[in-house]
């Protein structure tokens, strides 16, 4: 099965147990909403630009607020420093996209209950600890106080960043912190926490024994003294070594768990002989992780494949030519390259049509770092563009949106920096030609009806141009839509 099968699937399981007016579900077949888990998964659906979903459990929990600041577990009854951290990660990244009163007021509330539990010579003594009854180690708390940190810069409340520093660093500093003595969900919260806050050097010495435990098929046992594995732990595994750079044992440990999937598109929250974590449940933080790491190996994939981008393309190749043409017709005067990688396209369109702006933008900044200064270039995905709706006269987009696996989503966006009457132009592989190449298993080619008809859903009137010239070739690999977006 592909990759883009096995998002489809995710995303359909977080389509179903979404709970109306609320979050996302504790797990399969649950009734109750999860505040926390629904607070982490925030970033991810904006990630996946699953924008009104994210507002949707966003809007949720500034409801379920309490007037203390904190939020509540499933039950209504317990309130936890690490539960009202991660929604307060989420939240976060919501009011970074559009900033409102509620929302900050929200984030100020929850901020300061957390930092409440810092005393003054710095410890921390959250009620964490007697929820917990010793299961869970207090270094998790790295994982909530670090978007705490995060939001105490970014809004410039100095009391709360420095009680929330203080408690990073009586964290950090904490006896047995790194050892993996819990299961593998909890010691990668610590572990991708510590990266995250800039502490490399301690994660690589914390993920020292995973690596030792690491099998050949890239499994990692869920303690170090048992067989079975915990869904959730292999995906935040896979997170860390990302993020490490060590991209052989993320693969192998990702590859591992997306085949764990269940067809329902969830995983429960353990496999093997004598599993004990939600062994026959879909537990919903398992989706949110698989995600996250989903999008890491892409951009690490994209990475490690820059070195053979090109920073030139022959003004007489077919695909430039269409560019150029449509720019020309459209008598465009702001352009932007999506997914320009190291800007071949801009680059010839800088001299052929001068009196254009031109714009770039890619995953990656250091790909685009040779880039001619004359053309302004900001880092972001397809599925995530760096601009205000309806910015540009023309966006054109050549083989990059078969990477986008959020086909869906990523035209959406597209359509989004589009003017009413302005132009959005896409180049890539025709579906009709699979099986010439290798493929990654992310990879998608297009049905040229297909593609028409999604650009359709999106205002567009379209023109498919097929057998477009490439490299002194012509044959059927590559198409071209041209889409008039309506007035």
């Amino acid at each position: 099965m592909t990759l883009v099968k096995n998002f489809t699937r995710a995303m359909g399981w977080i389509d179903r147990w979404s709970l109306a007016g609320q979050g996302i579900a504790v797990t399969a077949r649950a009734k109750e909403a999860y505040p926390e888990v629904s607070g982490y998964y925030i970033p991810t659906l904006l990630q996946w630009n699953e924008i009104e979903r994210a507002k949707s459990y966003a809007q949720w929990l500034i409801r379920a607020q309490l007037e203390s600041g904190a939020w509540t577990d499933p039950t209504g009854n317990l309130t936890c420093v690490f539960d009202t951290g991660q929604i307060l990660r989420g939240l976060w990244a919501l009011h970074c996209e559009q900033s409102d009163k509620e929302l900050e007021n929200a984030l100020l509330r929850g901020c300061q209950w957390v930092t409440s539990f810092v005393t003054e010579e710095g410890a921390l003594e959250p009620p964490d600890e007697e929820v917990w009854a010793g299961d869970v180690p207090l270094g998790v708390l790295l994982y909530s106080l670090e978007p705490v940190k995060r939001i105490a810069e970014g809004m410039q409340w100095a009391d709360i960043q420095k009680k929330a520093e203080q408690a990073i660093a009586y964290l950090v500093h904490m006896d047995g912190v790194l050892e993996f003595t819990t299961l593998s969900h909890f010691h990668a919260y610590i572990m991708e926490a510590l990266v995250d806050l800039g502490y490399n050097e301690l994660a690589l010495q914390g993920m020292q024994a995973p690596e030792k435990l690491q099998r050949k098929n890239g499994a990692v046992p869920a303690f170090k003294d048992v067989t079975w594995v915990c869904s959730t732990g292999l995906f935040q595994y896979a997170i860390v070594w990302y993020k490490l750079g060590d991209l052989d044992r993320a693969n192998k440990a990702f590859d591992y768990a997306v085949k764990l999937q269940n067809r329902s598109g969830g995983w429960y929250g353990s496999y093997g002989f004598g599993k004990k974590y939600f062994p026959w449940r879909e537990i919903s933080w398992a989706v949110k992780y698989f995600l996250d790491a989903l999008q890491l190996k892409l951009y690490s994939s994209f990475e490690e494949m820059s070195p053979i981008f090109s920073e030139q393309i022959d003004s007489a190749d077919g695909r430039y030519q269409l560019v150029l043409e449509t720019i020309q017709n459209a008598k465009a005067e702001s352009v932007l390259d999506a997914g320009c990688g190291k800007g071949r396209y801009l680059r010839n369109l800088l001299n052929d049509v001068s009196f254009v702006k031109l714009f770039g933008s890619d995953l990656s900044s250091s790909v685009m770092s040779t880039i001619p200064t004359a053309i302004e270039t900001k880092q972001g995905s397809l599925l995530r563009l760096p601009y205000a709706d309806s910015t540009f006269d023309l966006v054109y987009t050549v083989e990059a949106l078969k990477h986008a696996v959020h086909i869906d989503a990523a035209i959406r966006e597209l359509a989004r920096v589009v003017k009413r009457g302005g132009v959005l132009l896409i180049v890539d592989k025709n579906r009709s030609q699979l099986g010439r190449l290798k493929l990654p298993s992310w990879e998608q080619w297009f049905d040229t009806n297909g593609l028409t008809a999604m650009l359709q859903k999106y205002e567009f009137s379209v023109k498919a141009i097929e057998g477009i010239p490439y490299e002194g070739k012509k044959d059927k690999l590559f198409t071209g839509w041209i889409g008039v977006k309506g007035l």
